[in-house]
């Protein structure tokens, strides 16, 4: 016996394709602006080692009740393994790197160098600093 394509997939189990719409809501991804615990916009950001970014005030808070981290879950009793990062924003109001003065988006691949805390689009670091072997902050040094 055979079965097409159109009874296959809708009689007798094959795959049940979904609506792009219903896939957009099933993952979201939260902005690089915004807590990963209160999922609003950061006033003072800083960074675990992993890039997760979290306001200072709700991950006090936070560290102080579970002492673990809110994204691994690893112990951490306090801000001392976070990274206070340092966004620049330009004259609209608009984060961007302050190397190439590009601003970032959604889809832009963010980079924090570690023990000064500032903030590069990944194009700066690799350009001025990985291609030219210059291992010097961009701002700081």
């Amino acid at each position: 016996m055979y079965l097409t394509y159109t009874e296959w997939s809708e009689l007798y189990g094959g795959k049940k394709f979904e609506s792009a719409e219903n896939e957009y809501i099933k993952f979201k991804r939260l902005p690089f602006d915004h807590c990963c615990i209160t999922m609003a916009a950061f006033d003072v950001p800083y960074s675990d080692l992993e890039g997760n970014i979290y306001d200072l005030e709700p991950l006090i808070a936070f560290l102080q009740t579970f002492k673990v981290n809110p994204v691994t879950g690893k112990p951490t009793k306090d801000t001392k393994n976070f990274i206070k990062l340092k966004f620049h924003k330009n004259a609209d109001g608009e984060y961007h790197c302050p190397a190439l003065f590009k601003p970032f988006t959604k889809n832009s691949h963010i980079v924090a160098v570690a023990p000064t805390g500032n903030v590069f689009c990944w194009e700066a670091i690799e350009q001025l600093n990985i291609k030219a072997k210059n291992w010097k902050d961009l701002v700081d040094d």
